[in-house]
């Protein structure tokens, strides 16, 4: 007797929907699993023939082989054991038709379903594939992500799902909740611990007002790193579309939820293949999407990342060649960079004495190009810290998170809830259909660009820039202010 079940196959950045075939016939008994590795058919066999002995049933005597409906070697193999124990039971007619529906779980001895490592991937491919009824293993802690036109199911063990699918009887379900801890934008220091660089602070909020790169300078000790780890501490609550982007490829094996945007820091000395990535694997541009990347000392990283960062910063997609295939992935980030002046970072300090070359000045500073540059919507020179004059700030923490998140719905509205589409991520056809401004104003930021010979990509740079402040100001209409202010993060 043949039958099959549907189940999500996961490699790399790609995902299919495929089918688990069973067939019992006539023969000498032998269970074969033909497209799993050999130890992990092994451990798959004897499971589910223990799950089935505590159910009070038994494989017949007959010939059994389960395939997989693409035969190549799998990556995940960690949810594949209830859908082929249910294929099995349709092949045995314990189990009625079910029709479109997507299985993807582990079982343990005695039948009970082992949650998932990362659900949320599962549940974010099964979306994108327009799956309708999706039945995981029940966990306590998942976030809920049913929408419209989709039901996913949570089932604590087997005897749950043969009730649900022969009888109707409804299975554990979670109801949503909000999450008020996330340990993954912890941080021992907040922006009220910053002694001066109220400037910078300024700037890196209106950053995460609208989703705008923003490359940083200034002499080592100036204050950089510490002032963008601190932003954490103002961070808010992101949309669930986001949420379950960020999840799905930022889970480990914490299982803590993740209901932020994350600020993911890279180092100067990360290989090609783990920043950018591949088909395969997943690269730190990828897992950032929905998120920030930090990229400290950007001008020390190597040539190939450099000249492999300017398209995903603007397109916000990256292809990989697979064979003969291209695959696309979302790489939706906004990138945060830091660069001291000069190699030894000490050019413009007041107390340290610069011992670079002006030829090493020039090759080091060369390194981020002006191409490079201008896709930094908002560019920031931070001057050194005076300990004696420079004093710390009281920021209202709680009150300039909502109000970065009044900004990001006023853009969630402006942008028809189009997910993840903020001032940042204009095009310059957008800006220009989008953002409304008053004549005299256009007229103003011409005048600028012309006086300083700025390129008409800056000119959108400060429009969607200014719309950005005057959103986090709730400002209905961009002002002279917000212009000028928008302008001067230009001159670098």
């Amino acid at each position: 007797m043949y039958s099959s079940t549907k189940t999500i196959e996961i490699n790399g950045l790609t995902s299919s929907i495929i089918d688990i075939e069973a067939n019992i016939f006539n023969g000498m008994f032998a269970f074969s699993i033909v497209g799993l590795k050999q130890s992990k058919s092994k451990e798959t066999k004897e499971k589910i023939i223990s799950c089935l002995k505590n159910l009070n049933m038994r494989l017949p005597n007959k010939r059994i082989v389960v395939n997989f409906s693409k035969n190549k070697a799998f990556v995940n193999e960690d949810y594949y054991d209830l859908p082929i124990l249910i294929s099995l039971l349709k092949s045995l007619k314990v189990v009625k038709e079910v029709g479109e529906m997507v299985f993807a779980g582990q079982i343990n001895l005695n039948g009970d379903l082992i949650p998932l490592v990362n659900p949320y991937r599962i549940i974010k491919e099964a979306m994108d594939k327009g799956v309708k009824n999706l039945i995981i293993p029940y966990d306590e802690n998942i976030f809920n992500f049913e929408k419209d036109g989709m039901k996913i199911y949570y089932a604590k063990n087997i005897y749950e799902v043969l009730d649900f699918l022969n009888h109707g009887i409804s299975v554990s379900h979670i109801k949503s909740y909000n999450f008020n801890s996330d340990s993954s934008n912890i941080t021992s220091i907040s922006i009220n611990d910053i002694v001066g660089q109220k400037a910078l602070i300024r700037a890196l909020i209106i950053s995460l007002v609208g989703r705008h790169h923003i490359l940083v300078s200034g002499v080592s000790g100036a204050g950089k790193s510490i002032s963008i780890e601190a932003i954490k501490s103002i961070l808010p609550e992101c949309s669930n579309p986001e949420k379950l982007y960020i999840n799905a490829f930022n889970q480990d094996s914490s299982n803590q939820f993740l209901y932020k945007p994350l600020i993911l820091k890279s180092l100067p000395n990360i290989k090609l293949k783990d920043f950018i990535g591949n088909a395969k694997h997943l690269g730190l541009i990828v897992k950032s999407a929905k998120s920030f990347l930090y990229m400290d000392e950007i001008n020390t990283y190597s040539k190939a990342i450099i000249d492999n960062l300017r398209i995903p910063m603007e397109n916000r997609e990256i292809d990989y060649q697979d064979n003969e295939e291209t695959i696309y992935a979302n790489c939706d980030f906004t990138l945060i960079a830091s660069m001291n002046p000069c190699p030894c970072g000490n050019l413009g300090s007041d107390i340290n004495k610069c011992t670079c070359t002006l030829a090493q000045i020039g090759r080091y500073q060369d390194k981020v190009n002006k191409p490079l540059e201008d896709r930094f919507h908002l560019k920031i020179r931070v001057e050194p810290v005076n300990l004696q004059k420079d004093t710390k700030s009281e920021y209202d923490l709680e009150d300039i998170s909502k109000n970065i998140k009044r900004a990001w719905n006023l853009q969630k509205n402006r942008y028809n809830n189009v997910v993840g589409m903020y001032n940042g991520r204009l095009t310059k056809n957008e800006v220009d259909e989008y953002i409304k401004i008053d004549s005299s104003l256009l007229v103003l930021i011409d005048d600028l660009i012309h006086f300083y010979n700025l390129s008409m990509r800056i000119r959108s740079n400060i429009i969607a820039v200014a719309r950005s402040i005057a959103d986090y100001e709730n400002s209905k209409e961009i002002q002279e202010k917000h212009i000028y202010e928008a302008f001067n993060y230009q001159k670098f």
